[in-house]
């Protein structure tokens, strides 16, 4: 992305499950990574790791397997961790989506986690989560 004349390096990714994930109250990892550039995302521990200050935009969408699920999106900057959004569906198969452009600072992590029921599918790949650097603070360079 260029600004006043600086070009900074891009931030995104975008990454799936393409089977269930149930273990409630625990950050979801991811098994499928379609982008990584910057290597910004932890598969493994389904964790981003903002490498620099600046605007953030981010998605989780998918469907649920069981009956109520919850899902949230958090924040842990200075070892505190922040809710950020949360989405729920009520049936089996129902959709959830949530969306949040937040203010980073180099370092933050953020996740999404499963507060209940269940996610992921099959094999269909339903699940995504995305992130994107909008703009970088420059000042802090």
């Amino acid at each position: 992305m260029g600004y006043n004349d600086i070009k900074s390096s891009p931030v995104y990714f975008h990454v799936q499950r393409n089977t269930v994930y149930s273990t409630v109250k625990t950050t979801i990892p991811y098994n499928v990574q379609k982008l990584n550039t910057g290597n910004v995302f932890n598969l493994n521990t389904g964790i981003f790791t903002a490498p620099k200050a600046g605007r953030y935009f981010f998605t989780l969408s998918g469907i649920s397997q069981a009956g109520s699920t919850r899902v949230y999106l958090y924040v842990k900057s200075g070892g505190i961790q922040t809710d950020i959004a949360s989405s729920f569906s009520i049936d089996k198969f129902d959709t959830y989506a949530l969306q949040s452009t937040l203010d980073l600072k180099a370092g933050d992590e953020v996740t999404s986690y499963l507060g209940e029921g269940s996610v992921g599918d099959g094999g269909y790949l339903n699940m995504h989560f995305t992130g994107v650097l909008l703009e970088q603070d420059l000042a802090l360079i």
